[in-house]
């Protein structure tokens, strides 16, 4: 039976930021990734971050994409997004579902964690094994929200040196999105997280990850 991946970006780059590595060590394995992007590509920087998206994709091996095309009112109004989802869900019948963590800094992160926990509880159509909730740097580790939901992994990924220059080579696809070396989201920056992480768990590199179920 194929194993297929389900992984929720709000936005272009959060996949790659999130899960970059993991989405190609899954892909090495024979798993189909597919990525499912939230938000509406409603300027200028967004619409290039979704043509940015399509050649990480290439990079990443990601089998298939979609773009839900969603507005701000997910952030107020979150059963457009729910039943969305849970189309996406029926269709695809991933065994793993990747989603932003709660305690983010971006409403629209929290809206889709909201949603995802509605459109994959156990009793829905297609039961969801495993979901895992990516830490996004810059935006996980900021704010009054992590200081009440802090980030605290449970799971984590081993990961080879080539997962992580495949990584960095995805993230370059969005250009715009990085940052200078004194930034957290700098390519320097983004390799020597998953070093340390990886050092959590005597390991060359690794990325993180919250465990909210694992049905084994």
């Amino acid at each position: 039976m194929t194993d297929n991946i389900l992984v929720l970006a709000p936005h272009g780059d959060d996949e790659v930021l999130g899960c970059g590595g993991t989405i190609l060590k899954d892909v090495e394995n024979n798993k189909n990734v597919y990525v499912v992007f939230v938000r509406k590509s409603y300027d200028e920087r967004s619409e290039y971050q979704m043509h940015c998206a399509q050649k990480a994709r290439a990079i990443l091996g990601v089998k298939d994409a979609y773009n839900l095309n969603l507005d701000d009112t997910i952030i107020f109004n979150k059963l457009a997004l729910v039943q969305e989802l849970e189309k996406v869900v029926n269709l695809l019948k991933p065994s793993t579902v990747y989603a932003p963590f709660y305690g983010d800094l971006h409403q629209d992160h929290r809206a889709v964690f909201e949603a995802v926990n509605v459109a994959t509880r156990i009793w829905a159509e297609h039961k969801v094994k495993k979901i895992l909730l990516y830490d996004t740097i810059s935006s996980t580790d900021q704010g009054l929200f992590n200081q009440i939901y802090p980030f605290i992994p449970n799971y984590f990924v081993a990961l080879s040196k080539e997962h992580i220059d495949s990584k960095l080579l995805a993230l370059k696809a969005y250009d715009k999105e990085l940052r200078g070396i004194d930034h957290p989201r700098s390519l320097e920056n983004i390799f020597d997280k998953a070093r340390i992480i990886g050092r959590q768990i005597n390991e060359q590199y690794a990325e993180a990850f919250m465990c909210l179920r694992n049905i084994v």
